[in-house]
């Protein structure tokens, strides 16, 4: 796959218009047009709909509009959540699309519409935190900045060790093709082979970054050698990643990967992250086939059946990717009417502590501990359905869990959380932008998958992307870090930025000389 690369990611000038303005009338009129087409939207659940894609699409428009760079925190954000709050929950009646093995709602569209005031509520407060205006009181201090000399060396020792791991994966299973047909076909057998599985399944993404930080003086000037670079890094995710089943062990590398090439080597346009939507779409499609077929999918390849008949087959159509996989509407509409309905206590915070301690084995842990699994489980079936053997390990978003743990407030306030995260990712994200200092560019691609996870994840998944894919990646950074003063790495407002962006970095300058880079 071509990395699409142009001499500047940002042009000077930026279209102009108010995002607000758009971001109104974008939403109204694909919501008049959808109602005149299927009758069923004809519904108030519409109207709070309606109103969170309206809050959330300021920032689709800037991105299109160039007045936010192409993997600006706030951008992936706001891409994300126009299909998440707005996209979605009409797709969900358009489709008759409902979670499976869960007991209807009495009125799908009016949870669907009960659960969208709750988000419309939640995205004020969203854009309330996101746009404070906080003065900076620090001093100038000590900066933190990468030694590119230590991290080759030390990512070179990692991209080894991670390559031997999975070396020693493969001879376990009695070489490639029994490690394939365990993927494809036994997953169980890869129990107790975590750690192993996790130093293993690294080196493809720390080799790229390492190669990346390395070569990128020379790679600069050879987007064609950049190219075949980042094609050679995604055929080897997707083969080391992905044979197990699992989309995000190849998705989130690739992104950190172009997010990385983007800061630090040459910034990539905005048509190649629509062709990497696009490849995300088929590839989530596709391997959402393979992780519940099997093997069976080489029947589709030998033309004996097709990849659209073995989804029918297992439920991995494309409506349970776009909505089941890429949404949370129907879940956290159910979670909302059986929290308002008794069907089980609160956790008050309890799986949040449960997800932070998902390394402890299950038998170490007190009984009081409660996980998602266990409060998800009852809050679906109803009280006490856990201890009679049912299981639930959905995924309910940062919204759901928060409605989990401490009702319809809770689940409001979270957004307060996923500002915050957002702010302090943009932060970091346009110090590299700018100096295209190497650490905060890994530190940036690492905190792009981050604000995503935290939309659509539970804490327990955002968790294990930081073990299972940050981890081998920070520890490089963390150790290859060095102390020095020096002039604020954003002295140097380039004239590539657009205005805003400019203005906003030009600001932050003023008000804090020398910052952490890393």
């Amino acid at each position: 796959m071509a990395l699409m690369i142009g001499n500047n990611g940002m042009k000077g000038t930026t279209r102009g218009g108010d995002p607000w303005l758009f971001a109104v009338i974008l939403p109204t009129l694909i919501s008049l047009l959808l109602m005149a087409f299927d009758a069923r939207l004809l519904h108030w659940y519409m109207i709070p709909v309606t109103i969170c894609g309206m809050l959330i699409a300021p920032d689709v428009v800037d991105w299109a509009a160039r007045r936010l760079d192409t993997f600006d925190p706030r951008a992936l954000v706001g891409l994300f959540g126009f299909h998440f709050f707005y996209l979605a929950p009409i797709l969900h009646v358009m489709l008759d699309y409902w979670p499976r093995f869960i007991e209807p709602l009495p009125d799908w569209k009016a949870g669907l519409g009960a659960m969208a005031t709750l988000n419309a509520l939640g995205l004020c407060v969203y854009r309330v935190v996101l746009n404070l205006r906080v003065p900076s009181t620090r001093s100038p201090r000590v900066a933190r900045k990468l030694n590119d000399r230590v991290f080759v060396q030390l990512g070179w020792l990692a991209f080894a060790v991670g390559l031997a791991g999975f070396i020693a994966v493969i001879i376990h299973f009695g070489g490639l093709s029994g490690y394939v047909s365990a993927a494809a076909d036994d997953r169980d057998s890869f129990i107790g082979y975590g750690w192993l599985l996790l130093i293993g399944e690294s080196f493809p993404l720390v080799g790229f970054v390492v190669a990346v930080v390395r070569f990128r003086v020379a790679l600069t000037g050879r987007p064609a050698a950049l190219s075949a670079l980042f094609l050679v890094f995604t055929i080897t995710q997707f083969a080391v990643g992905g044979l197990r089943g699992s989309r995000s062990n190849t998705i989130w590398p690739l992104l950190i990967g172009l997010i990385v090439v983007h800061l630090a080597v040459r910034p990539v346009t905005r048509r190649a992250l629509a062709a990497m939507g696009i490849s995300f779409l088929v590839f989530m499609y596709a391997y959402g086939v393979y992780k519940s077929a099997g093997s069976e999918i080489l029947f589709a390849t030998r033309g004996a059946t097709s990849v659209t008949e073995l989804g029918d087959e297992t439920g991995r159509t494309m409506p349970t990717m776009l909505l089941g996989d890429l949404g949370r509407s129907d879940i956290q509409a159910v979670l909302l009417h059986h929290e308002q309905a008794g069907y089980a206590p609160l956790s008050y915070g309890l799986t949040y502590v449960g997800a932070a301690a998902f390394m402890i084995p299950d038998a170490s842990r007190p009984e009081w501990m409660r996980d998602k699994v266990q409060a998800g489980t009852d809050m679906l079936m109803g009280t006490g359905a856990f201890d009679s053997g049912w299981r639930s390990s959905r995924i309910y978003g940062l919204a759901g869990e928060a409605l989990l743990n401490f009702g319809p407030a809770g689940s409001v306030a979270s957004f307060a959380v996923l500002a915050a995260v957002v702010r302090t990712a943009r932060r970091r994200y346009l110090g590299a932008r700018l100096s295209r200092e190497s650490g905060v560019a890994v530190m940036s691609g690492i905190a792009g998958v981050i604000v995503i996870l935290a939309l659509g994840s539970d804490l327990d998944n955002l968790l294990w992307y930081l073990v299972k894919i940050a981890l081998p990646l920070v520890t490089v950074v963390f150790f290859s870090r060095r102390t020095h003063t020096a002039p604020h790495e954003l002295a140097r407002v380039s004239p590539s930025l657009p205005g805003p962006v400019r203005d906003e970095l030009a600001g932050r300058h003023r008000r804090a000389p020398v910052t952490s880079v890393v």
